[in-house]
């Protein structure tokens, strides 16, 4: 009797024993969020589309290199495009990706970057470039930027939201468009266009999430 009560512990501590371990080993830990700033990106009116690329770590990368196809958006001006979708027609841009399942996607959010916790799914052809129209509008007061005829200056109530081409969201809030972001009231034409941007990445693939 006493030598069947033991066993029965034995078989039951072994049982709850391995349950715990199996939900150990299938529980996910998310990884943070990871925060970043490009500062004095230079993307001039009259030169080539600068692409941009978010990777795994978090770290952005950037290069007019016309042979480079592994890119999320590309800058040139006060114009932002996405890897997806067709050619806006506004001149020598960057060929896109050539399926749904390897491309970008973008939209752009009316509120201030620090609102911004969590990125609307993006996934479908809305959220791609069209002929003559990029999703992000070029247009001053529609897209990220306010042109008063003498300055560009960001809009604080919009922030930029991105799906990787490997399928990361990201958040975008543009800071300056003058170079070491000094106020454009100090700056000549001549330093325009130099990107200065900050980002969060969530480096957990297909979570929209952007605020931890």
């Amino acid at each position: 009797m006493k030598n069947n009560l033991i066993y029965t512990l034995i078989v039951i501590i072994s049982i709850l024993g391995y349950s715990c371990g199996d939900k150990d080993e299938n529980t996910t830990v998310n990884k943070p969020i990871i925060e970043g700033v490009v500062d004095n990106l230079h993307a001039p009116e009259n030169g080539d589309f600068v692409k941009i690329k978010f990777f795994k770590g978090g770290q952005a990368s950037y290069t007019t290199d016309p042979f480079e196809t592994e890119w999320d958006i590309a800058v040139r001006g006060t114009m932002i495009i996405v890897n997806g979708g067709v050619e806006t027609g506004s001149g020598n841009e960057p060929k896109r990706a050539p399926a749904p399942s390897v491309s970008a996607y973008i939209d752009i959010l009316n509120m201030n970057f620090n609102d911004v916790s969590k990125s609307p799914e993006l996934f479908n052809r809305e959220n791609w470039d069209k002929a003559g129209q990029p999703k992000i509008p070029n247009i001053s007061g529609q897209g990220w930027f306010e042109d008063d005829g003498t300055y560009i200056t960001p809009l604080k109530d919009k922030t930029i939201v991105l799906r990787t081409t490997d399928n990361y969201y990201v958040k975008i809030g543009m800071y300056s468009y003058y170079k070491d972001a000094a106020p454009p009231e100090n700056s000549s034409t001549d330093d325009q266009g130099y990107y200065t941007f900050q980002y969060s990445f969530n480096p957990n693939i297909g979570d929209t999430k952007l605020d931890d």
